[in-house]
């Protein structure tokens, strides 16, 4: 009895902090016209900010590098791309109170860290 009790507590806390997948419009509703603050894999620092028209700004922190580029939604993927290179696409994985930006659902390419409501840096 104890060891199938313990089972069934494992198995809820694994349910309880999985990582919830967002769908299309979720990403839309979430990052369009908003100001996201991230890290990538990398260790870079970036601000973001998403423009209802399909452009996308990003400031790099560490150097004040800002890049014009452009974004997507394809099915449930958040594609962008910079300066006409190649174009990322990833899956939007909320984990706590971040989320993560996932290539084919499992490498971390981006953690999206806090969002802010509007166009908050003016870029």
């Amino acid at each position: 009895m104890i060891k199938s009790g313990l089972t069934l507590l494992v198995l809820m806390w694994g349910i309880a902090f999985a990582d919830e997948t967002l769908t299309g419009a979720q990403i839309k509703e979430l990052l369009v016209g908003n100001t996201s603050y991230g890290e990538a894999r990398k260790g870079w620092q970036a601000i973001r900010y998403m423009n209802e028209n399909g452009s996308l700004v990003q400031n790099r922190v560490d150097g004040g590098r800002i890049v014009e580029g452009t974004w997507s939604i394809d099915g449930n993927q958040l594609c962008w791309g910079f300066d006409r290179t190649r174009t990322n696409c990833g899956t939007l994985a909320k984990s706590g109170d971040q989320y993560k930006i996932l290539n084919n659902g499992k490498k971390l390419i981006y953690t999206i860290k806090t969002i802010k409501p509007g166009n908050a840096e003016k870029m």
